[in-house]
C-alpha cells in the first residue's frame, strides 16, 4: 500500500514538473530558453530551434554548454540540420549521443596521445567520425585508417569527413569491422543509439524503438595490419579501440600473430568483462599499461605504450 502511494505521488510529482518545464528532464532550466509555439529558443546556445530538428541539442543540452563554454564551440542551423565549429573543425550533429562523444573526445580528452614524431593512427569503431578528426587535425599524425561495421553511420562519419577536406585527406575511411576471422553476418542497427552496438548486437539491458536489421562485413584483423604496418615504414602507430566488446577477441589476435608489439600505443575501450586477459597480453608484448574502470562498472579504458621506443 505504502509503495502504491509512493508511485502515485512520484507520477503526480514528475507531472507537475513537467507542466512547468517540459525539458526538466533534459536538464534545461526555465531561465534558460523560451517556448515559442512548436520552436524554442536556447538561449545560452543562441539557437531557435524546432522541437524536431532540435531534437539533438535538447536532449544533449548539458553536453552542448559544456562543448559552447569549454571549447568555444559554434552551433548553427542549416537546412534543418545541427552543425558545430570547433575551431577549424566542422561536424553535424545527428544525435545528443554524438554531442557526448564530442564532449569524451575533445573536452575530457578521453583517447588524446601527445605524438612524439610521424604517427598512424588507427580508429576501430569510427562511428561519426569525431575521434578521426581530432587526430587528423595534429600535424605528426600523417596518416589516418578508420574503420566503422555499419553502413548508416559510415555514411554520417563520411559526411563529416567531407566537411573537413582541409584534414580528412590523410584519412583512408573502410566500411568494414575488424575481428579474429572474416566473415558476413546480419545485426541488429539502431541509429538513435548506434554507439551502443558492435558486433556482439545491441545491448540487452536497453530497449531500442528504431532497430533495424543491417548486414555487416568482417575482417581479419590480422590480414588487415599486416599490410597497415608494412606500409607505415618507421611511423609510430597508435591504434584506438572502441567496438563495445569485441576489442577481447581483436587484441587475443594481434597477440597470436605476432602483430601486438609492433604497435606503439593502444587505448582500448573494454565492455562488460574484466580485462585481464587484455592487461595481460599487452604486458607480454612489453607494453606498459595503465587501466581504470568507469563509474558505471561495465567498461573502462586501458592506456597502453610500448616500454622502449626507437629514437
Amino acid at each position: 500500500m505504502k509503495q502504491g502511494l509512493k508511485n502515485i505521488f512520484n507520477t503526480l510529482y514528475n507531472r507537475l514538473i513537467l507542466f512547468n518545464n517540459p525539458y526538466y528532464f533534459y536538464g534545461i532550466p526555465n531561465v534558460d530558453y523560451v517556448k515559442r509555439g512548436d520552436s524554442v529558443e536556447l538561449k545560452k546556445i543562441g539557437l531557435t530551434v524546432h522541437q524536431k530538428e532540435g531534437d539533438s541539442l535538447i536532449k544533449g543540452y548539458f553536453y552542448a554548454i559544456k562543448i559552447k563554454q569549454a571549447l568555444n564551440g559554434k552551433f548553427t542551423l542549416v537546412n534543418g540540420g545541427v552543425f558545430l565549429a570547433i575551431g577549424p573543425l566542422q561536424f553535424r550533429i545527428n544525435s545528443a549521443e554524438e554531442l557526448f562523444i564530442v564532449y569524451e573526445v575533445f573536452i575530457c580528452e578521453d583517447y588524446k596521445y601527445c605524438c612524439l614524431r610521424d604517427t598512424v593512427f588507427v580508429d576501430i569503431g569510427m562511428n561519426a567520425g569525431i575521434t578521426t578528426l581530432y587526430y587528423a587535425q595534429q600535424p605528426l599524425v600523417k596518416q589516418i585508417y578508420s574503420f566503422e561495421l555499419f553502413r548508416p553511420t559510415f555514411m554520417l562519419g563520411e559526411q563529416n569527413l567531407k566537411l573537413n577536406e582541409t584534414f580528412s585527406g590523410k584519412v583512408k575511411a573502410f566500411n568494414y569491422g575488424l575481428s579474429n576471422r572474416s566473415y558476413t553476418t546480419t545485426l541488429d542497427y539502431s541509429l538513435t543509439r548506434k554507439g551502443r552496438m558492435g558486433l556482439k548486437g545491441l545491448p540487452a539491458d536497453e530497449q531500442f524503438s528504431d532497430a533495424v536489421n543491417e548486414t555487416v562485413i568482417v575482417k581479419d584483423i590480422a590480414e588487415v595490419f599486416e599490410t597497415l604496418i608494412a606500409a607505415s615504414g618507421s611511423s609510430d602507430i597508435i591504434v584506438k579501440m572502441d567496438c563495445e566488446g569485441e576489442e577481447y577477441n581483436l587484441i587475443e589476435r594481434l597477440s597470436n600473430s605476432g602483430l601486438l608489439g609492433k604497435l606503439t600505443v593502444l587505448i582500448v575501450e573494454w565492455h562488460y568483462i574484466r580485462p585481464t586477459a587484455i592487461e595481460n597480453q599487452l604486458k607480454a608484448a612489453d607494453f606498459h599499461v595503465f587501466s581504470q574502470t568507469l563509474p558505471t562498472l561495465d567498461s573502462g579504458i586501458i592506456y597502453a605504450g610500448k616500454r622502449n621506443l626507437p629514437l
